[in-house]
């Protein structure tokens, strides 16, 4: 296929048969169009809620946790550096 004379005779014959269909089906064309709209805005809502419940971060109780944990991971590392 010569990609210089894509829009050949047959291709534009099939989109305008393309556009009459979509012109005699309203319904079928309203329904396709919603679909496309709705459908990526209700999967980032989706994802949106999972990620910040499932995969957001976990908080601990108060400082005194946070420091304790702070205090372990240091002397892991330090056994390990040594």
């Amino acid at each position: 296929m010569n990609l210089l004379s894509f829009p050949n005779n047959t291709t534009m014959n099939d989109l305008k048969f393309a556009f009459r269909q979509l012109l005699k089906n309203p319904g079928f064309n309203a329904v396709a169009v919603l679909t496309l709209a709705i459908c990526p805005g209700v999967n980032l809502t989706i994802f949106g809620v999972i990620d910040s419940i499932l995969l957001g971060p976990q908080f601990l109780g108060s400082v005194a946790q946070r420091m304790n944990l702070l205090s372990i991971h240091e002397q892991f590392s330090n056994q390990i550096a040594s």
